[in-house]
């Protein structure tokens, strides 16, 4: 007999850890939307490193790619939120043969005022 009852016992246990995984699985996925930022990034390419008359341009905008003109070791690149336009980030960055560092502009206003590509265009 009291095996039988060991049984019981054992398939109401494992009912209740179905219940309650059940209900964290249902918690965990019923919580609110977050809808993640859709960003424009645009870069401007300069043939050297004193970051003054841009050569080309990479613009991914918000869904669309557009480019024209050289592709180099230098660039200009400006992160901006689709939803409002607003830039989140703006550096001169430099290849160093592996990846893109952010490096300091010499005269940022001149950079800025030589692109090419400009954010919604």
């Amino acid at each position: 007999m009291s095996l039988g009852n060991r049984d019981i016992g054992q398939e109401t246990t494992m009912r209740k850890a179905v219940f309650v995984i059940s209900l964290a699985a249902l918690f965990a996925t019923a919580g609110p939307n977050v809808n993640a930022y859709v960003l424009e990034r645009l870069y401007n390419y300069y043939p050297d490193a004193t970051f003054v008359d841009a050569c080309g341009y990479v613009d991914m905008a918000c869904g669309t790619t557009y480019s024209d003109g050289c592709t180099t070791n230098w660039r200009y690149a400006e992160v901006y939120l689709c939803e409002s336009g607003e830039q989140t980030s703006a550096h001169c960055q430099e290849w160093n043969g592996s990846l893109w560092v952010d490096v300091s502009c010499p005269d940022e206003p001149a950079t800025v005022n030589s692109r090419i590509g400009v954010p919604g265009g």
